[in-house]
């Protein structure tokens, strides 16, 4: 499929700095060096991994979890996302890393119809949450659900179409200690020099 016929978003993803996907990076690390603790490397140990290499075999598995997770209810559209790039921000005060896939057109059209005619009360929720303006934050999108699902589907931004398939998803980040996905348990971490 060419890329004209693909869009990029960002997944719903927290970033790696002090959270939960870290933490279970850390726990593969600790599981190849067998140790309790990631404290418990050496340096050695600890200079060895390829800590960025590792960190996106991570997030190319977390793209096969929200396809599986994604198909389940729009079966009849042939679902297809692609990792394109792991975006980490030189540093985190403003915002913090972001995985980006490319979708087709023909699929996000069906996410964001899906959207908008089932789930229009959790884009309601998720607008005024997130695009609200208020002290120390200016929102650059409207909180307005209509004016959303008035606008035509070739003028939303790829932070619009994120949102729309965050909202299909029903969540905005996923914990994967709680994940039903052996792969992700079976993740090697990259060495240096692999």
């Amino acid at each position: 499929m060419s890329n004209i016929n693909r869009v990029t978003i960002s997944l719903p993803f927290s970033g790696f700095y002090n959270s939960i996907h870290n933490m279970f990076i850390d726990s593969l690390v600790e599981r190849h060096f067998e140790v309790d603790c990631i404290h418990d490397l050496t340096e050695s140990q600890d200079n060895s991994i390829n800590y960025a290499a590792t960190r996106l075999k991570y997030c190319k598995e977390l793209i096969s979890f929200y396809s599986e997770l994604a198909q389940k209810e729009l079966a009849p559209v042939p679902f297809e996302l692609t990792f394109n790039n792991l975006y980490s921000p030189r540093e985190y005060n403003f915002e913090t890393d972001q995985i980006m896939a490319t979708i087709s057109m023909r699929t996000m059209k069906s996410i964001n119809a899906y959207v908008s005619k089932n789930l229009k009360a959790e884009l309601t929720d998720y607008l005024l949450e997130n695009c609200t303006t208020r002290d120390g934050f200016y929102s650059y999108y409207s909180n307005d659900v209509n004016e959303w699902l008035n606008t035509p589907f070739k003028d939303f931004t790829q932070a619009q179409l994120s949102v729309f398939f965050e909202v299909y998803l029903g969540f905005s980040d996923i914990n994967p200690f709680e994940l039903e996905s052996p792969n992700l348990y079976e993740i090697e971490v990259v060495l240096v020099g692999e």
